[in-house]
């Protein structure tokens, strides 16, 4: 259980990496700009 519990937190931490590193990058502005275009015209 233990063990489980630890595959999971690497996961998250992995995937809050990802985000970080798209902020970083100022990817995750352009895809929230780009997402929200879309539903404007949508």
């Amino acid at each position: 259980m233990e063990r489980e519990n630890d595959r999971q937190q690497e996961l998250i931490d992995s995937i809050d990496n990802v985000e970080q590193t798209a902020e970083d990058s100022g990817a995750s502005h352009s895809a929230r700009q780009w997402s929200s275009a879309i539903r404007s015209d949508g």
